[in-house]
């Protein structure tokens, strides 16, 4: 007996009608999203009717034949494998991208082409008005004060391009800051909107609905996603009772090199949120003093002392490493000034908490492949704190741009970023102008300011000089001083002042001459180190103090003094930077004048005298270590003795011109390579998920024959039928 009954060939053909009718409105539903953003080919799913089981009384030699063709829903075309390679793809140009994007606008301040005359940039050419000015006032000038107001001004044009870079890289840093946390802003919003269109999927899925519309509008988000962050993606099937399953994504953040992510962002229908750290100081009692703790969470809390007296006492065998300090939110609720990020607890629509988020939180901090800490905000919520380097993509690149210093890193930065001394952002190049403004301020104070000091200029004082050690033991060299409160060879003589002091000058292998200065003779030491008797700073400023000056009119006339300062107002030169480089107040009010020399008597008695000019014209040609630790100090710079260039002012200039150029020309060739890649990527991703026209075209006429061809099916069986109803045993009749 056949397993179809004789009227069923009526519903074979009925299917077969009804499938190609769903196959061409499929066709027609992707002919009409062609040029529809991010829509993704659908398929109809089908398979073939099979009824009922074998009949126990079936003729052995029947022949069993289908019942037709059943549609079992509409998917989409899509390749994982392709979606995974093309996200990370994507991290890698959103990477780049913004790096690249940050490197420009430091370029558009830095770039000192066509910004001047004469194909010099507006710094440097400030910088050679500068040295022009020095070079005629020391060979046309030396006497005239109207060549050093004509300096001044030029010294003003400087300092006010040094203050306009300082000022145009504090907005670019500014506006930087805006950006990434606008990107912040939209990272959270494009997690909303996953969370939300995957519980809509969810419910379309326990009715029956298949959602692809909402899967595009959901994949185009995970795409936007992964330009932000590099992310793993990964679908799994929910059991939701009565032998029911849903489709489950969960999204993870994860770093450069991970492969199963890490941090979980999305779970189904919970999502998180990011948000900058808070910036944290270490909590101090009632008294401002700072507080510590046991790193095991035991005895409380703990003040320096305490916490010495328990190392000295030796408890336990306790030392400094087995403390902490203790880290609260800043009460002036500021963010980190890293902009480190950190992820909220996952969260439905209604606000409900993920069960096991805490389970979740203490698994994440417990993975070692993880740089994330566990940590408790004043609000009473839960994060995970994202540590410096595990993110990677646009909002990282945003975040170095905003917080890498480069060269000028303290080890502070390197105990968290081993690899921040090759990163370059903003605060690269504001400590690099700093750097020079510093340096440049620096030596020409030094070179306007009188050395006071009996020690290293002992000629502007009275004193006597008896060189009658010349055959010691020690080398030639050794001179014996005597200061007095006025001229030695006066009548009547002055009397001694501060004693006797004698000044030994040895010369290194490199023919180097150093001169230090002893309370005693130091060729009668009879082999005692000569540290015993070398004056230090202190004897040095005591010596100073009972010091009487020559010639004080003179000194006084000479007008020397510092010809930078750190603001305007005053004289000052400590932390000179390039945001408060000025022309100190003395010079701006002439109390001050560049010294055409140092020494009194030729400035007394020799008007043309110019040895200290041609030293200012000399320190423009100089060559300079200019080392990080000359600026960074509290904490130390992680490379301070290391120079990160050795040459001009001019040379330093170039170098930070052409450092921001080698990386801006390393990120370009980054990008292309990885935009090549991602655009590869995404025309195979379109080969399997876009709508060709010639494909439906070729599935239209397809159907169409096969809706045809059931139809005539159809009006064939009926015309069976009919014989074999209404003809069938009237032969012979």
């Amino acid at each position: 007996m056949s397993n179809v009954s004789t009227f069923g060939g009526f519903s074979t053909a009925r299917l077969g009608i009804y499938a190609s009718q769903k196959a061409l409105e499929v066709v027609g539903n992707n002919i009409s999203n062609i040029n529809t953003p991010n829509y993704t080919r659908q398929v109809l799913q089908q398979k073939a009717l099979h009824v009922g089981g074998v009949d126990h009384y079936t003729i052995t030699n029947d022949i069993r034949v289908g019942a037709g063709a059943l549609c079992t829903g509409v998917s989409q075309l899509r390749d994982p494998y392709l979606d995974i390679r093309y996200r990370n793809e994507y991290s890698n140009v959103g990477a780049m991208d913004a790096k690249l994007a940050g490197l420009e606008q430091l370029a558009a301040i830095f770039d000192e082409v066509g910004k001047g005359t004469e194909k010099d940039g507006v710094l440097e050419l400030a910088f050679k008005e500068f040295f022009d000015k020095l070079q005629s006032n020391n060979t046309e000038g030396a006497s005239r004060d109207t060549y050093n107001n004509i300096v001044r001004n030029s010294a003003e044009s400087l300092v006010r391009w040094f203050r306009d870079y300082s000022g145009q890289l504090e907005t670019l840093k500014k506006n930087h800051e805006a950006a990434f946390r606008q990107d912040i802003k939209r990272v959270n919003t494009v997690l909303t909107g996953i969370r939300d269109l995957s519980e809509q999927i969810r419910k379309e899925n326990i009715h029956g609905g298949d959602a692809l519309e909402l899967k595009d509008e959901r994949n185009a988000l995970i795409d936007e996603l992964s330009g932000y962050m590099r992310i793993h993606v990964t679908y799994s099937e929910e059991d939701i009772g009565a032998g029911m399953t849903v489709e489950n994504l969960k999204i993870e953040m994860a770093d450069k090199t991970s492969v199963f992510g890490g941090i979980t962002l999305i779970d189904g229908i919970y999502g998180a949120q990011l948000s900058i750290q808070k910036e944290l100081i270490q909590k101090t009692n009632a008294d401002d003093k700072p507080l510590w703790k046991y790193k095991d969470g035991t005895a409380g809390e703990l003040t320096k002392d305490d916490m010495d007296a328990l190392i000295t006492a030796g408890a336990g065998g306790v030392t400094a490493d087995d403390f902490e300090p203790i880290m609260i939110e800043n009460p002036d609720d500021s963010d980190d000034p890293m902009f480190r990020l950190q992820s909220s607890v996952l969260r439905d629509r209604h606000g409900n908490i993920k069960p096991g988020e805490e389970r979740r939180f203490d698994k994440a901090v417990a993975d070692p492949t993880l740089d994330v800490e566990k940590y408790e905000g004043e609000d009473g919520e839960m994060y995970l704190k994202i540590g410096d380097n595990f993110m990677y993509g646009s909002l990282q690149s945003t975040r170095e741009i905003l917080t890498e210093a480069g060269e000028y890193s303290t080890v502070n930065d390197v105990a968290i970023d081993p690899d921040c001394t090759t990163k370059r952002g903003i605060p690269f190049y504001e400590k690099a102008l700093d750097h020079l403004a510093n340096v440049f301020a620096k030596w020409f104070n030094d070179a306007n300011t009188m050395d006071m000091s009996p020690t290293t200029n002992p000629n502007v004082y009275w004193h006597t000089v008896t060189d009658s050690k010349t055959d010691n033991t020690l080398g030639a060299g050794v001179e014996h001083f005597q200061f007095y409160d006025g001229d030695p060879e006066g009548t009547p003589p002055a009397n001694p002042t501060g004693g006797e002091y004698w000044a030994l000058t040895t010369t290194d292998a490199d023919g180097k001459s150093t001169t230090k200065y002893y309370l005693s003779d130091p060729t009668g030491l009879s082999g005692k180190p000569l540290t015993d008797i070398e004056m230090g700073p202190a004897e040095i400023a005591a010596l100073q103090e009972k010091c009487v000056v020559k010639d004080q009119a003179t000194i006084d006339d000479m007008r020397a003094g510092v010809l930078f300062s750190n603001g305007g107002d005053g004289d000052d030169p400590e932390g000179i930077t390039a945001k408060n480089l000025s022309i100190s107040k003395s010079w701006s009010t002439d109390q001050v004048q560049i010294l055409r020399t140092k020494d009194p008597e030729k400035f007394k008695n020799e008007s043309t005298a110019s040895d200290n000019l041609n030293h200012f014209v000399a320190i423009m040609d100089k060559t300079f270590d200019f080392m990080p630790g000359d600026i960074i100090t509290d904490p130390p710079a992680a490379d301070g003795d290391k120079a990160y260039f050795q040459g001009t002012f001019f040379g330093m200039l170039t170098k930070v011109n052409s450092t921001l150029g080698t990386d801006q020309k390393a990120t370009q060739e980054a990008l292309e390579n990885y935009s090549i890649a991602q655009e590869d990527l995404y025309l195979a991703r379109e080969g399997v998920s876009g709508v060709d026209l010639n494909d439906e075209t070729a599935n239209m006429m397809q159907f169409q024959k096969s809706y045809t061809a059931a139809c005539r099916l159809l009006t064939t069986i009926d015309e069976m039928l009919e014989r074999l109803i209404a003809n069938t045993g009237i032969v012979g009749r």
